[in-house]
C-alpha cells in the first residue's frame, strides 16, 4: 500500500469516530442523572429494512416478546434476562418461538423456528446486569445469508454505533412498532469508562448515549442488536452488544429516552464461540447450561 493510500485510509478511519465535548467529569455528571431509574423499545427511531439478522423471540406462556440476532445458522443470540425463566423442562422449550425473516411493516416473509436447547452465559446475574448473555439453538437451520458477523474487539470510545428493535416509535406512545426500526447511539464504552471511572459501565457491558434526543431502546428490544457501522454507510458491520436495560431520563414522561445499556459482545466472544463449536464436535443434542 502507497503511503498516500494509508494516509486515506486513516483519515477515513479517524471520521467514522465522533468526537465528544466536555471533560471527563462532565460525562460522569451526565450519565448519572440519567442512572436514576432503570426499567426494562426503538423510540424515535427510523425504519429500516436491510437487517436480515434481526430475529423476534415470543413466549406465549408468559406474555413475553424479545429481540435477538442470527450468529449462526444453529444459533440465536439474545439477553439472558430474556430466557432465564426457561427450565430444561421440553414444556417450556417446546414453548420458546423465533421469528426470523422480513419485519416491514405487513411483510408476510418470516419463518418460525422453535428452540431445541438454551445456553445462559455463566456469570449472568440480573440484578448488576451481568453478562446478559444468553444462546438459543433452533431445531432447524436458518438460511445462511441472515447469518451476522460477531465483532471480537470493541470499537473506540465515542464512535456511532446502531440498535434495531421493534419497539414504539415515539417516545409518548408505548405500544410495539409493526416494522423494525433503527436508531444511531454513541458509544461509552468500558476502555474508557473505566478510565472516567463511570461505575456502572462494567467491562462486560457497553453504555451508549442519544445522538438524536430521545433515541433509545425501552421494554420490548431486550435482546435486541447493537451494531458497528460500516464507515460513511451505516449498515451494520459486526454485532457490538446484546440490549439489556436503557437508562431513563428524568424528563421523559415514560422514561423511555435516556442512556441504553447492551451486553457486550466482544467481552464473552470466546464463550459464544467455544458453545457452539463444542455442540458442533459432540452434538449433543442438549446443553448443560453452566457451560
Amino acid at each position: 500500500m502507497s503511503i498516500c493510500s494509508y494516509l486515506w485510509c486513516l483519515i477515513i478511519s479517524l471520521s467514522c469516530v465522533a468526537p465528544l465535548s466536555g471533560n471527563p467529569a462532565a460525562v460522569k455528571e451526565q450519565i448519572s442523572l440519567k442512572r436514576e431509574k432503570t426499567i426494562t423499545n426503538i423510540v424515535n427511531g427510523v425504519p429500516t429494512i436491510d437487517k436480515k439478522f434481526f430475529a423476534r423471540i415470543n413466549m406465549p406462556y408468559r406474555d413475553k416478546v424479545c429481540g435477538g440476532v442470527v450468529i449462526d445458522r444453529w444459533w440465536v443470540l439474545t439477553a439472558a434476562r430474556c430466557v432465564d425463566h426457561v427450565s430444561d423442562h421440553q414444556y417450556e422449550l417446546r414453548n420458546v418461538f423465533i421469528e426470523i425473516g422480513n419485519f416491514t411493516t405487513g411483510s408476510q416473509q418470516k419463518k418460525t423456528y422453535k428452540a431445541k436447547a438454551i445456553v445462559i452465559h455463566p456469570m449472568y446475574n440480573l440484578t448488576t446486569n451481568s453478562h446478559d448473555i444468553a444462546l438459543i439453538k433452533l431445531v432447524k437451520r436458518a438460511p445462511m445469508f441472515r447469518v451476522a458477523e460477531l465483532c471480537s474487539e470493541p470499537v473506540e470510545y465515542g464512535t456511532e454505533v446502531g440498535a434495531c428493535g421493534l419497539g414504539s416509535t415515539p417516545a409518548r406512545h408505548p405500544s410495539p412498532s409493526a416494522s423494525l426500526h433503527e436508531i444511531f447511539l454513541r458509544g461509552i464504552f468500558f476502555s474508557f469508562a473505566s478510565f472516567f471511572e463511570i461505575d456502572f459501565c462494567p467491562d462486560d457491558q457497553v453504555c451508549t448515549e442519544p445522538i438524536t434526543d430521545g433515541a433509545s431502546i425501552c421494554n420490548l428490544d431486550e435482546g435486541s442488536p447493537l451494531y458497528k457501522l460500516q464507515c460513511h454507510s451505516r449498515a451494520a458491520e459486526c454485532i457490538l452488544g446484546i440490549a439489556s436495560h436503557f437508562v431513563a431520563s428524568e424528563h421523559s414522561e415514560i422514561n423511555c429516552s435516556g442512556g441504553s445499556n447492551f451486553a457486550s459482545v466482544p467481552h464473552p466472544y470466546e464463550w459464544i464461540s467455544e458453545t457452539i463449536v463444542f455442540d458442533f464436535l459432540f452434538n449433543s443434542g442438549h446443553l448443560d447450561r453452566s457451560f
